[in-house]
């Protein structure tokens, strides 16, 4: 997370949006490992399709 400003008056803010990356961060983390493992699957099935198939297709 980036370095957020601190100060008497900006300090509730502050404290706001650190919570507010934090919980972004969290989602984002969580969204890229199922972007990850989903990919994976994808990419192995058509893998397995191209296996399958090299013997019955010809280019």
């Amino acid at each position: 997370m980036p370095a957020l400003p601190v100060g008497t008056y900006i300090a509730p803010y502050t404290a706001e949006l650190a919570l507010l990356l934090a919980a972004a961060s969290a989602n984002l983390t969580a969204k890229v490992a199922f972007g990850a493992v989903t990919s994976v699957a994808s990419v192995t099935s058509v893998e397995t399709t191209e296996e399958l198939s090299a013997g019955v297709l010809t280019t």
